[in-house]
């Protein structure tokens, strides 16, 4: 009876270890998911200064010929 009980506690452990290493794989994709939507403002923020950049220098060479 002692040993089923024993084996019953480190199948607990075990499960509770599973628990803890997918908690952790969950946060880490979370993270990971936060960081690609930062990544993509930061490339719509640029994409945005490069149109401004290039509007404005096309504006700058079109008053140059003018």
């Amino acid at each position: 009876m002692e040993a089923k009980i024993e084996q019953q506690q480190e199948h607990i452990r075990q499960l509770e270890q599973e628990v803890r290493e997918k908690e952790q794989r969950a946060s880490n994709v979370d993270k990971a998911a936060e960081l690609v939507e930062k990544l993509k403002e930061q490339i719509n923020i640029q994409v945005l200064i490069d149109s401004f950049l290039r509007k404005a220098f096309s504006i700058e060479i079109s008053r140059m010929f003018a």
